[in-house]
């Protein structure tokens, strides 16, 4: 079952490993600046996955114990998206999140469409989620685009017919 943690959850994740030894159990991540221990509980740091190893070497009377290796997500959180109209046919949509933007557009996947900011010319519902390292946020809200302008070239050319009087 796979876990997760968010970036801005409030409190700390104890970890719950035991020894049937009795003897105490270490634990690593990697990567680092991912999510940090303190105090034998799990502070995220950023959005990413993250493999915890706890471990217990052992002692005179006990051989060591396997590793046990899980691997986690910290969840980015869910992206806002800010909407700047430049004119009737363009929209600029921005994602609050720099990295890792995945844009729908009425909701289908625009593969083309992976930038913190894009222009919107066609009227639809746009959302974006952020994936990082495999971890998903939530969808942002639905914005509701309406293109109410059209396209036009403001030169105009005239050319002479040549034909008869009949």
């Amino acid at each position: 079952r796979e876990n997760s943690l968010t970036k801005n959850q409030t409190s700390d994740i104890d970890l719950d490993a035991f020894s049937s030894s009795g003897l105490p159990i270490s634990y690593t991540l990697s990567p680092t600046g991912i999510a940090e221990l303190i105090n034998g509980k799990v502070r995220p740091i950023k959005p990413g996955k993250v493999v915890i190893t706890a471990s217990q070497i052992g002692n005179v009377d006990f051989d060591p114990a396997p590793n046990v290796i899980r691997e986690f997500c910290v969840t980015p959180l869910k992206p806002v998206i800010t909407i700047e109209l430049i004119n009737s046919i363009e929209t600029n949509l921005s994602s609050n999140s720099e990295v890792g933007n995945f844009w729908y557009k009425n909701d289908v996947f625009q593969p083309n469409l992976t930038n913190q900011q894009i222009q919107a010319v066609e009227s639809g519902t746009y959302k974006v989620k952020v994936v990082i390292d495999g971890c998903e946020s939530p969808f942002s809200d639905v914005k509701d685009i309406v293109v109410t302008g059209l396209e036009y070239n403001k030169r105009i050319v005239v050319f002479p017919t040549i034909g008869s009087n009949e």
